[in-house]
């Protein structure tokens, strides 16, 4: 996975993938939660890997990798433009540094 734009379908893919396989598997065995962070990470790549490996204190469980990697793809995503976007009054605060700027 090379580019966050791809992480949100990849982690998407591997949790689809993941509860199939627990729903199927004769021994009714679950990943646990350490196996899951450690998957989670690996599929990451660049800044966010290393972010959460060199941090991984602050990143506990699944979840928290998840929501970190969720924050990291709409930071990176393009800001939203058009369709009712366009039709909201800008923010003063934006406008007065632009003004500033």
């Amino acid at each position: 996975m090379s580019k966050l734009s791809e992480l949100d379908v990849a982690i998407a893919e591997w949790e689809y993938n993941t509860s199939y396989w627990e729903r199927i598997n004769q021994d009714d065995q679950k990943l646990s939660e350490s196996q899951q962070k450690l998957v989670l990470t690996n599929i990451i790549t660049g800044d966010l890997h290393s972010l959460l490996t060199r941090e991984a204190k602050w990143f506990e469980t699944y979840e928290a990798i998840k929501v970190e990697c969720q924050d990291w793809i709409a930071r990176a995503a393009p800001p939203k433009t058009g369709g009712l976007y366009a039709l909201q009054e800008p923010d003063e605060e934006h406008e007065e540094g632009a003004k500033a700027g």
